[in-house]
């Protein structure tokens, strides 16, 4: 079975599928999906009963991409902080050890202080 964090654009994955992968029970994980759609950054393909990143989130990297030429992090909420789902490569070649699954810390790095700045109170004391 696929961790939550083993995707990219085009798989698809069911409720219960990424339900038990994530640890939560389908009813409390559908709130979160019906958000990120209505985002855009998460699509549902109705026929095939699936979800995948969603085509705005891939835009959004590529925009900023062309605006910076370095690599581009998409990453979730995690259980110990932001989790890297995928990573669009920029146009300079580097060696990262970043990788699709990683957590990154919440303190000491880029994607963690984003996480930290834009999240609600409660969620960040219990990780740090």
């Amino acid at each position: 079975m696929p961790t939550p964090c083993d995707t990219s654009y085009g798989e698809r994955h069911g409720l219960v599928e990424i339900a038990a992968a994530s640890g939560l029970q389908p009813a409390q994980l559908r709130p979160y999906l019906t958000s990120l759609q209505r985002l855009g950054l998460l699509e549902l393909d109705a026929d095939a009963k699936g979800h995948t990143i969603g085509r705005d989130a891939f835009e959004s990297a590529r925009k900023l991409i062309g605006e910076t030429g370095m690599m581009c992090f998409l990453s979730v909420w995690g259980t110990y902080g932001p989790v890297v789902v995928d990573i669009v490569r920029g146009r300079e070649a580097r060696h990262t050890e970043i990788h699709i699954g990683r957590s990154m810390p919440l303190a000491r790095s880029a994607l963690g202080c984003c996480f930290a700045r834009m999240s609600a109170p409660p969620s960040c004391p219990t990780v740090v």
